[in-house]
């Protein structure tokens, strides 16, 4: 059983404002990001199961989202996004053989890149799968059980990335241009929504 994570647990004190709950074409960022994993009401097929991991705002963000989705509350999480993933791994039952790992802020990447995921994972299954752009490998990413108990050691800021460099080797890549943009600022924000918030229009 593959299981779905969205990591939406930090404070986002660069952004200078709840970031998850910033506004992309008229619904929320996490939301947004959150409804290219569904097709139509439906959660892709090869996902039995999507989570959103919380932490810094966490009541006012669970007023927004809808039961869809599962919530998770990430009792480290201000020990950062590693240490959110790792507090979510933890409680993984034995029926999850992978799970898919993606951020709250990766707003340009759409249904069909989640798909070539997936895709790729079926292919390879006891691979890692994780989107490349430029020479940079980042999430999103699948990860094999095999992985499971290195991703729940994670105790930082630092995230599924680092064991992607750590096992470079192992890991399919599916070339993902609109994974590299992420938001970490009001001017990303406001620079990424007028080059791509119409394509979702």
């Amino acid at each position: 059983m593959l299981e779905a994570v969205i990591l939406a647990a930090g404070k986002s004190q660069r952004f200078g404002g709840i970031k998850q709950l910033a506004s992309i074409n008229g619904r929320s960022m996490l939301e947004h990001c959150i409804s290219q994993y569904f097709n139509e009401q439906s959660l892709l097929p090869d996902i039995a199961k999507l989570t959103v991991v919380l932490g810094a705002n966490e009541s006012l963000i669970r007023q927004r989202l809808s039961a869809q989705v599962n919530l998770f509350s990430a009792p480290n999480w201000q020990r950062g996004m590693g240490a959110s993933l790792a507090d979510f791994v933890k409680q993984l039952p034995l029926t999850s053989t992978h799970l898919f790992v993606g951020l709250a802020d990766q707003i340009a990447l759409v249904t069909a890149d989640l798909i070539a995921l997936l895709n790729m994972s079926k292919q390879f299954p006891d691979a890692i799968v994780c989107a490349q752009y430029a020479d940079v490998l980042g999430v999103p990413a699948i990860f094999p059980r095999d992985f499971f108990s290195q991703l729940a050691r994670f105790d930082s800021d630092k995230g599924a990335r680092a064991l992607l460099v750590q096992h470079a080797a192992e890991v399919k890549r599916v070339a993902m241009p609109n994974a590299a943009l992420d938001i970490d600022t009001q001017y990303d924000l406001a620079a990424a929504t007028s080059k791509f918030v119409a394509a979702f229009e």
